[in-house]
């Protein structure tokens, strides 16, 4: 089950009416809350469990349980390997998506925040057992995967046969009983006897854990019978392909990891201009905040510019904090930021500007030093360069007037 799909399940499933329950819950925690929700969505489980989805589970913001729906009784606990996705969820404002290790092995998670009017109300974690899924993409007996054993010191999970410094989650072994060599699974492709075996790296939090194998008995290749070249040459061929394939995955990648640095401030790891400019293309209904720190160049002056910049980088994780999910928060220039808040309206947008405004002055930013900031609040009007002009000008009168102040 890729991203999407799993983002799919969950919109169809937390409605306006399960997202009220899970708020109800929030407010008045107790069992008959709880109950409800599990009268409610229990029924759901069922329905995605018949497609391979072994767990469906909300949790709060901190990642303690609240509903695992394959043992309902059990819950408040905190899983560590739940609190790092929930600790992702919470400092990047995005969903977790990626494998985990668990004590009933491996499994690819798709663990998604569920927000109400800018509150994160709970996460809510679709996964499934990665095996038993592509156990239907492949045939059974030629898949399997490989867990560095220093990650599982106490699994019961047999040695590889093939490297022992991994234990096996599959059938495979059977296949290799007259080989004796260790395979270095870094190569992607190795040829064991009459057998070809493709290894995929697999990272969990951004650490390599093991590997996915994918075995392919060279006799079943139609391209091996259909040409006609001998034996040698066609699984150079093969190889070949494998690598031409990856070049251009590994390329493709690149360019979509160049592409959206590009789009980032380099310093404070938001949205710059370019980035923020893509956004206003698909938006028609929202407002801006225009932001500015107030007497910077008097913090730089004072405390050097090193200082200078990590209050940027504090304060755009800041504004990031104090926004809903869906809002685009980025650095204009220099010390002046922009928020787009889309679907909102001028007087909720002047709210939020104003709870910005209060939040900045009651915090302290990098150590003890206190900041103040202006702000300009402006709605779209059908052409942005007239919304951020109107914005600009009551940032200006702000600054003007005595700066810490939002004028809309």
């Amino acid at each position: 089950m890729i991203f999407s799909e799993a983002e799919l399940i969950k919109d169809l499933i937390f409605d306006k009416k399960i997202i009220s329950m899970i708020e109800d819950y929030i407010q008045n925690p107790g069992e008959k809350t709880r109950d409800d929700l599990i009268v409610e969505l229990f029924p759901k489980y069922l329905v995605l469990k018949k497609y391979k989805v072994s767990q469906f589970h909300l949790m709060l913001p901190n990642g303690a349980s609240l509903i695992r729906f394959n043992d309902v009784n059990k819950f408040g606990d905190i899983v560590n390997e739940m609190a790092k996705a929930a600790n992702y969820i919470k400092f990047k404002k995005e969903p977790f998506s990626g494998f985990i290790l668990t004590k009933e092995g491996l499994k690819f998670v798709n663990i998604f925040p569920l927000y109400k009017e800018g509150i994160h109300l709970a996460n809510i974690e679709i996964a499934f057992n990665y095996r038993d899924f592509l156990m239907h993409v492949f045939n059974r007996h030629y898949i399997a995967f490989l867990i560095d054993k220093k990650f599982l010191p106490n699994s019961k999970m047999p040695l590889c046969k093939l490297n022992p410094n991994y234990v096996i989650d599959g059938d495979v072994c059977k296949y290799f009983n007259k080989v004796h060599v260790k395979v270095d699974f870094n190569k992607h492709i190795n040829i064991l006897g009459n057998y070809i075996v493709f290894s995929y790296p697999i990272y969990s939090f951004n650490k390599k854990i093991g590997y996915f194998i994918k075995i392919i008995p060279i006799s079943s290749i139609k391209e091996i019978k259909d040409i006609s070249l001998s034996y040698t040459n066609s699984v150079i061929l093969i190889a070949v392909i494998y690598f031409i394939i990856l070049f251009f995955l590994i390329l493709y990648y690149r360019f979509v990891v160049v592409k959206r640095v590009a789009d980032l401030d380099k310093l404070t790891q938001i949205y710059n201009r370019r980035g923020c400019e893509k956004f206003l293309k698909s938006y028609k209904d929202y407002s801006i905040i225009l932001i500015d720190i107030d007497h910077f160049k008097q913090i730089n002056d004072t405390y050097g510019h090193d200082i200078g910049d990590k209050i940027l980088q504090e304060f755009g994780k800041l504004l990031k904090s104090s926004v809903r999910a869906n809002d685009i928060v980025c650095r204009w220039g220099g010390e002046e930021f922009l928020i787009i808040l889309p679907h909102t309206s001028y007087e909720n947008a002047a709210e939020v500007a104003e709870k910005i405004r209060k939040k900045v002055e009651e915090t302290k930013i990098f150590g003890n030093i206190q900041i103040t900031i202006s702000l300009g609040v402006s709605q779209f009007n059908g052409n942005f360069e007239k919304t951020f002009k109107e914005a600009d000008e009551k940032l200006y009168i702000a600054k003007k007037t005595g700066r810490n102040k939002v004028i809309f």
